[in-house]
This record gives structure tokens, C-alpha cells and sequence, in this order.
């Protein structure tokens, strides 16, 4: 017992001596400090420094909830305008055949009963086709300080687009994102939806691809398919790494029929797409328009055809 107890007096003995060392090898330096001078490289500092800025950032915008209303103002107009918009859009034809009047193939059959009326004579050709799917749209709208001119417009337009699609999902981001679809369901014109507990997802900075990864992964978008067109609505002057918007895009591209940015920005004469977030996503965008009012929503529906090759670019 007296050796084993020798022994444990010997080992604290060496391990305040190592600590000693350690506190003069230190001395007042912070933790940070002390880490920066001992780091291996700079960019794993940076990225350390980074990560602890985020950190601080979510936390702080995360206390101060806040709450988006949409306007009622002239919300007639812009029913009008997603009424156009959703009438006008039809993607790919499915499967199936029905009876058209002004169906694109003949009805033999049909068109051989109706003749027993008039002597045996096809008089009326009846027809049939194939009719068209109709679009799902998935909304993102940018909610960050750089477009809060412009976000309550385009929420008035995806509000007026919910009243007139059988399928809609509209997402808010700015540093973090959050699907708001129920919110738009849950009230009926002439009331107006209001966003609310949205933190890091209205007000602050902008990551769109971090945005666009989160939300393809939420179970409502697993069936991302080729009758889906996507909305982005971004000034794309985006605060996160460019190749995450870029992989984010890539992948988004894949999965659905069209990707359409509308940026507010677009509008402004000599306006280019120098902020590299915009230049990240630009490869991926099918249709790239400014987009701030009832009438430039109006336009989108001429825009969208059927078919792969359906779109005119526009960049």
C-alpha cells in the first residue's frame, strides 16, 4: 500500500510539472491566440474563425424572431397574373389518351358509331390526345436585408400562385431556410398570410446554396420530377461558399424540368452579373429575368414551353 501510494504521489507530481510547463509555454496568451500560433496552416484558423462567426451570427439572429405580411395591395391584379401564368403552362403530355374535340389523332371507333346516325357517313370525326401535365412549382424567395424592397412582392405573387396550383411549396431564406407552404394554405382571400417566428431565415445575410441542399433533402421535395419548374427569386448576392451554390444547382438541375431565377437587379440599366453568387448559378439557370412587379411575373408564362429545348434564353 505504501509503494502503491509512492507511485500515485510520483505520477500527480509529473503531471503539475507538465501542466507548469504548459502554463509558462502559454503565458498570457488567450486561447485564440494560442491557437493561431500553434495552428498548422492559416486556413485552418480562418475556417475555425468562420465557423465560430457563424455560430455567433445564428444564435443572435435566432433571438430576434420576426414577422413577414404580405400586402393586399392590388392582390386582384396579381390573382389575374397566376391565373395566366398556370393556364398558360402545361409540361410534358401524359400516358394516358382522353377524347379532345381538337385532339390530334382520330377516333375510328367512335367516329364509326356516330356515323350509324347519318347513313354510315363520318360526318363528325371524333378525336383524341393526350392531355398535358400541369406544373408544380417550388418557390424560393430571398428574404436577406439586400431585398427587402422587393420579398413581400414576390410573396404576394407566390400567395396569389397557391390560390391557382394544384401544387405549390414556397421556401423563405437568408441564412438558414424554412418551408412556409402552410402558412399560405391556411387563410383564405381576401385575408393575407403573415410569416411569422422567422429568424435566421428573413433579415440577415444570404446563403443561397446552402438553402437549396437543405431544402431538396426535406421529405416534401424527394419527388422532384421533369413537371417541376423552380423559382428563385435573388438578387444572388449570395454570402456562402460559391462551389456549395454551385453543386446545389447542379443537382437541382438534374431533378426538374427548368430552373428560373428572377432577379430584381435585372431591371436596372447596365445591370451584369458580376456577384459571384449569380456567376456560380448562371450555368444552371435555364431562364434569367428581372422580376419586381405584377407585370414581369405576367411574362414568365410565354417563356415555358414543353419539351426539353422549350426555353429562349435570356442571360
Amino acid at each position: 500500500e505504501k509503494a502503491e501510494s509512492a507511485k500515485r504521489g510520483d505520477t500527480k507530481a509529473i503531471e503539475a510539472s507538465h501542466e507548469k510547463s504548459a502554463r509558462e509555454a502559454v503565458g498570457d496568451l488567450s486561447p485564440s491566440a494560442f491557437i493561431s500560433q500553434h495552428a498548422p496552416g492559416n486556413a485552418d484558423v480562418t475556417q475555425e474563425r468562420s465557423f465560430l462567426q457563424a455560430v455567433r451570427q445564428s444564435q443572435a439572429e435566432a433571438q430576434h424572431a420576426v414577422t413577414a405580411r404580405v400586402p393586399s395591395d392590388d392582390f386582384a391584379h396579381m390573382l389575374t397574373v397566376a391565373t395566366h401564368v398556370v393556364r398558360h403552362i402545361r409540361l410534358t403530355p401524359g400516358r394516358r389518351s382522353y377524347p379532345m374535340p381538337e385532339g390530334r389523332r382520330i377516333d375510328f371507333r367512335r367516329t364509326m358509331r356516330r356515323s350509324l346516325s347519318t347513313g354510315g357517313h363520318p360526318v363528325e370525326l371524333a378525336r383524341f390526345g393526350k392531355r398535358k401535365h400541369q406544373a408544380r412549382f417550388v418557390l424560393f424567395c430571398d428574404g436577406s436585408r439586400s431585398m427587402a424592397t422587393y420579398a413581400t412582392t414576390f410573396l404576394q405573387f407566390a400567395y396569389a400562385l397557391s390560390r391557382q396550383a394544384k401544387q405549390m411549396e414556397l421556401f423563405l431564406f437568408s441564412t438558414r431556410v424554412k418551408r412556409v407552404t402552410h402558412a399560405l394554405r391556411s387563410v383564405r382571400p381576401p385575408q393575407m398570410p403573415t410569416f411569422t417566428q422567422l429568424g435566421a431565415e428573413w433579415g440577415g445575410g444570404t446563403r443561397i446554396g446552402e438553402a437549396l441542399t437543405h431544402a431538396m433533402r426535406e421529405a416534401r421535395l424527394r419527388h422532384l420530377n421533369k413537371n417541376t419548374i423552380v423559382l428563385i427569386f435573388s438578387d444572388g448576392l449570395d454570402s456562402g461558399h460559391p462551389d456549395e451554390l454551385r453543386q446545389a444547382m447542379r443537382v437541382l438541375k438534374r431533378c426538374v424540368h427548368s430552373v428560373i431565377w428572377l432577379n430584381p437587379l435585372a431591371a436596372t440599366p447596365g445591370y451584369e452579373p458580376k456577384a459571384r453568387g449569380m456567376r456560380a448559378a448562371l450555368p444552371y439557370v435555364d431562364l434569367f429575368l428581372a422580376a419586381y412587379d405584377a407585370a414581369s411575373f405576367y411574362q414568365l408564362a410565354p417563356c415555358i414551353r414543353p419539351g426539353r429545348d422549350w426555353v429562349e434564353r435570356k442571360q
